[in-house]
């Protein structure tokens, strides 16, 4: 397995901000190797500015998988986004994290 590398001359840590900083991964995106107050190595790509942690999209529609079949009609012609909208907030604060868990298994 090969590994894949990134200098940084500035990047946030677990400890805070550090210097000279060389990143490196593996084939499958698993960071393996962080070593702070490095010199850059030949050939290996510079940051072109600060490096950060990224950030994980944790959010879900699994909740909506749910609500197939509530809300893909107008049950009152005035109806609308909004209408849509409290609707699903109200599913949404009775739904049991076993049912979303279920759901979200389900769209895999």
């Amino acid at each position: 397995m090969t590994r894949n590398s990134l200098f940084a001359e500035h990047a946030r840590l677990q400890d805070g901000w550090s210097r000279d900083v060389l990143l490196e991964w593996d084939d499958h995106g698993t960071l393996v190797a962080v070593t702070p107050d490095s010199a850059q190595p030949a050939g290996v790509n510079k940051a072109k500015g600060p490096v950060l942690a990224g950030m994980p999209n944790l959010h879900s529609h699994a909740f909506q998988r749910a609500m197939v079949g509530l809300t893909e009609y107008r049950a009152n012609p005035t109806d609308s986004f909004w209408s849509w909208r409290d609707l699903m907030y109200q599913f949404a604060t009775r739904i049991l994290p076993d049912s979303i868990e279920y759901r979200a298994l389900a769209l895999r």
